[in-house]
């Protein structure tokens, strides 16, 4: 009989299996992180609080641990990561900005445009954006750093994220000192030279405030003239300009009429 001859593993794939280990563990080896969607915040602030450094395994890094390590920073809220094939690990967040503060029993809470609780604002402290009026809160629950603000109505939250959006869309943001929610078919902001925006329903806000800005724009050079005054562009289409005062009626000088005999019929003729 015959015997059989043991089969060997061709040296090729000696050789080939190694080399394969070696390049899938260099490709999942971090070589760099970067960031996108920071404003103010640094990269490398960023970077240092994920926990994420060069030579980590992409494999052991997971959303759920990037994000529990990057909920500490409330001005970050973290969307995900991508990975490209030179090792570089792109941290993707959306950095939470002061767009707004509400003022309650006479503690003053920075807002962001969809509402979260940023930070306790200090006696004096100024803070980007305008104080948001009208928000009414669930009854017995306080603002919580870090979280939305718990309003008894959501849409509150919702129509003061599109004002806010929309201010800032047209450039207006850093003009606004107050922005009233109290009557939702009747949306007002009130710029810092005092003058009201009647905005009307929370339908084609950018178009109404690009409106509005031309028209203190025009007015601009009589700064005076737009003290109390309003703005009223609920229409969508036009603006009505309404000042403070109304203009005096000025009565004007007629000469008094004279009663003379009236002509006789053959005078006429």
């Amino acid at each position: 009989m015959r015997r059989k001859k043991k089969k060997r593993m061709p040296w090729l794939l000696l050789i080939l299996i190694p080399a394969i280990l070696a390049i899938g563990v260099q490709w999942l080896t971090l070589r760099g992180v970067r960031v996108v969607g920071n404003r103010t915040l640094s990269s490398e602030e960023i970077i240092r609080q994920s926990g994420v450094k060069p030579g980590d395994n992409l494999l052991a890094l997971s959303d759920e641990k990037i994000r529990r390590k990057l909920s500490d920073n409330y001005y970050i809220q973290y969307l995900g990561k991508s990975f490209d094939y030179n090792g570089v690990l792109t941290l993707h967040i959306k950095e939470r900005v002061g767009m707004g503060s509400v003022r309650l029993l006479g503690i003053r809470y920075a807002l962001d445009e969809d509402g979260v609780v940023l930070r306790i604002l200090e006696s004096g402290e100024e803070e980007s954006g305008p104080e948001i009026l009208g928000l009414t809160l669930r009854n017995g629950v306080w603002p919580s750093v870090g979280q939305p603000l718990p309003v008894q109505d959501a849409g509150q939250l919702e129509r003061m994220q599109r004002v806010l959006r929309a201010l800032y869309e047209v450039n207006l943001l850093a003009r606004v000192d107050r922005v009233n929610l109290e009557i939702y078919d009747n949306l007002i902001v009130t710029t810092r030279e005092d003058t009201g925006i009647i905005l009307g329903d929370d339908a084609q806000l950018t178009l109404k405030l690009a409106i509005a800005r031309e028209v203190l724009s025009i007015r601009r050079e009589d700064a005076e003239s737009l003290k109390g005054a309003w703005i009223d562009v609920s229409s969508g289409v036009e603006a009505h300009f309404i000042p403070k005062t109304l203009p005096t009626p000025t009565p004007m000088p007629t000469p008094t009429p004279t009663l003379g005999p009236s002509l006789s019929p053959t005078a006429l003729s």
